[in-house]
């Protein structure tokens, strides 16, 4: 039988001691006996060394009891299961022992086979317990990660976020919020190395780092959410070496593989950390292109660099633009750069979001075909990009205040031509 449970004998009577480890089948019930104390006090250093999942303790020993010995354990772990030997006249004790949350009391003459029951009564307690506590815990994890990848992705608002934060415990801490993205790539740049190894080496290095950091998992990228006390005069050179040791830690760890590392700005309140995020998708878009690996800041990116490819970004909507088919994807791809930089060079030259801009250069050019030319709604809304009419008209109504029908009117009537029937 598999062992499940591991044991603690505290007995002050060798015999009784012996007697206990020989006498009973612990191991082909699947209990371990981890090792054997005098009294309650080498019982408390054995445990806090061994960390039993069991002690099964006599009461009354020298230089501390048993009910003394397991307030102490309990302390530092309280999901001991403590099962008390008793004499016949140690009632009172017993009494105590059991207002101490103890497993379970037995005679300490009891036979073998009732001894063995108890223990392993409370070993399957102690399993039931930490079963349900790791459930516990990786719905936490889960909660966790599901309400940092909507706040990831939203639009700089709370309101998206769909998990309640009060069911949630935070290791983040801080007023200033900064995101990182990290992954690797195979040196001949075809296949992505991603698993679970990833995550944990770096919860192990941030860890030991002591930094305020979240870890949640986005289409096979480390995404990091630091939090930044709001103390720190100058947050990115706080961050700055911590980020330095990942990249190296990685670097050495992984030497077949190429380690990509872009950072965002830093940003005030959880709520605008999709900022951030937009941001470190963009350096880190900028990494995967350069030659030389290494850690690319979206403070660092030049304007020049940004200029020319908003240039080309825009060159290629103006041309494209009527094609129903565009979008920030296809865009993406056309161009050869990644939705996150477009989003965010949008919103930070053109003050505006990429399908509104399109939209809006849509109803511009609308505007001008219906002021210039005999085409049909139906027509202006296919030179514009809208294979469905209808929707056409009420989008173009939404942004003009008129029907084409009526802008089309209006102009005609401006001009002295006679208004369409």
């Amino acid at each position: 039988m598999n062992q499940v449970g591991t044991l603690l004998i505290v007995d002050d009577d060798e015999i009784i001691r012996e007697g206990l480890v020989r006498n009973i089948p612990w191991e082909e019930n699947g209990l371990k006996v981890i090792g054997t104390a005098r009294n309650g006090k080498e019982g408390l250093e054995l445990a806090q060394d061994c960390r039993p999942q069991l002690i099964l303790s006599d009461i009354r020993m020298p230089f501390m009891d048993g009910l003394e010995m397991a307030e102490a354990v309990k302390i530092t772990d309280p999901t001991v299961k403590v099962i008390f030997l008793t004499g016949y006249d140690e009632f009172e004790y017993a009494k105590k022992a059991l207002s101490l949350k103890a497993t379970d009391y037995i005679l300490k003459y009891a036979d073998n086979e009732e001894i063995l029951d108890a223990v392993l009564k409370a070993s399957i307690e102690w399993h039931k317990e930490h079963q349900l506590q790791g459930m516990v815990d990786r719905s936490q994890q889960v909660l966790k990660e599901k309400f940092f990848r909507e706040l990831l992705l939203a639009e700089d608002i709370l309101a998206n976020v769909t998990v309640p934060i009060e069911s949630l415990s935070f290791e983040l801490q801080g007023e200033q919020f900064c995101v990182a993205v990290l992954a690797l790539e195979a040196i001949d740049g075809k296949k992505v190395l991603f698993d679970d190894s990833l995550t944990d080496f770096c919860r192990k290095l941030l860890s030991t780092a002591k930094v305020s950091c979240e870890i949640v998992l986005i289409q096979k990228k480390i995404v990091l959410v630091f939090g930044i006390s709001q103390a720190s005069l100058y947050p990115v050179d706080y961050l700055k070496p911590h980020l330095e040791v990942l990249y190296r830690q990685f670097t050495e760890c992984y030497p077949h593989h190429k380690t990509l590392l872009g950072v965002g700005e830093i940003c005030q309140g959880l709520s605008r950390i999709s900022q951030s995020y937009q941001e470190a998708l963009a350096a880190f878009e900028i990494q995967t292109s350069r030659s030389q690996p290494g850690t690319t800041y979206f403070q660092q990116i030049g304007e020049t660099e940004n200029q020319q490819r908003l240039r080309k970004i825009l060159d290629y909507v103006k041309s494209h633009f009527g094609e129903s088919d565009l979008s920030l994807s296809k865009l993406a791809e056309e161009v050869n750069i990644c939705p996150a930089y477009i989003s965010t060079i949008f919103k930070k030259y053109q003050k505006i979001n990429f399908s509104d801009y399109l939209i809006q250069l849509r109803m511009d050019k609308a505007q001008e075909l219906l002021a210039k030319t005999n085409l049909m709604t139906y027509e202006v809304a296919e030179k514009t990009g809208y294979s469905n009419p209808q929707y056409f008209s009420v989008l173009f109504k939404k942004h003009t205040g008129f029907t084409p029908t009526e802008f089309k009117n209006r102009r005609n009537l401006e001009l002295g031509n006679s208004p369409l029937s």
